[in-house]
This record gives structure tokens, sequence and C-alpha cells, in this order.
């Protein structure tokens, strides 16, 4: 998906547009940030585009990369995140907006299946180190121990909260 369009590019020039879904570039399929072809600046190429389901064709020069004059760029900010792909593809997944919403209820069932298998003293009330520290400590030395375990995991879920707070507003956490 593009992004943005940049000012005075080949992209600008030739009409495209944010928002389109770029489907081939020179007639190579475009299903991920790592299929762009590379290419050399001055040349043309034509970029294919899905805009609201219609299909369309643009040829465009590919300007020099203000950071690498040897570099071609077509003139856009583009969607670096990956598309799911899944092993057995008997579904099309054309619609990126399906294959990421799989990706992240992946993602969400993996990491609530990891928390939940952490012998963690805020998730299972201590129980399980209680009973690994219980023989080895007197009464006062378990409940010291508990303490600075309860402390450090209230810490360090205090400082992952924080920290996504800070990175990516409340969206992320």
């Amino acid at each position: 998906m593009i992004l943005s369009i940049i000012e005075n590019s080949g992209a600008e020039q030739a009409g495209l547009l944010a928002n389109d879904i770029i489907t081939s570039i020179n007639g190579i399929p475009i299903l991920s940030p790592a299929d762009f072809p590379s290419l050399n600046p001055g040349d043309t190429a034509t970029v294919s585009v899905l805009r609201d389901g219609q299909p369309l064709d643009f040829g465009l020069t590919v300007m020099p990369a203000p950071d690498d004059p040897e570099r071609g760029l077509i003139g856009i900010m583009r969607d670096n995140s990956f598309a799911y792909t899944p092993v057995m593809n008997f579904i099309e997944w054309n619609d990126p907006t399906v294959s990421m919403f799989l990706l992240w209820l992946w993602m969400i069932s993996f990491f609530i299946g990891i928390i939940n298998m952490l012998p963690l003293p805020i998730l299972d009330g201590g129980k399980f180190i209680h009973i690994i520290i219980d023989k080895r400590f007197s009464d006062k030395g378990v409940k010291t121990v508990m303490w600075i375990i309860y402390a450090f995991t209230f810490i360090l879920f205090g400082l992952n909260i924080a920290l996504s707070y800070m990175k990516s507003g409340w969206f992320t956490i």
C-alpha cells in the first residue's frame, strides 16, 4: 500500500495516489516489500495498482534516491509490513487486511499461551515459587524473597506498559 507520494517524483507525475495498492512493477508481482525489484535511475517502470478495487497501470520515470544516486526510486512511501502467507494455500489471501488480522490473532494467542505457562507470582499468587523455597528458608526468609519477587515483577510489568506507551501510545497496550 502506498502511504504517501514523494513530491516531484515519477509516481506523482504518473498520477499514483496514497492508498493505491501496488500489485506489480514491470510485470513482477508484488506481494510484500521484499518483492520490490531494484530499479535504475532514469529507467521507465510500469506500475500496476489497485485503486478502489479497480486495476490501473501507470508508466513512470524512476528517480535517483536522495541518499544513494545509484539506486532508483519510483517515488512512494510504502507500507513495509509483511503479509501473512499460509503454509497450505487453499484460500486466496489477496486482502492484506485479512492476513494482518490473522497474524495479529495468532500473535495474541501465542503470547497469552506463553504468559499463562509462566510461573509468575502475579499470575499464580506465588504458589509455585513459594513451594520451591518453602523448605529451604525460614518463614521470614520466604516472606522476604516473595516480596522481592513481587516487587520485581510489578516493576517489570510497569516498565513494559510505560515503554510501550512511550513508543507507540495506548493503542499497543
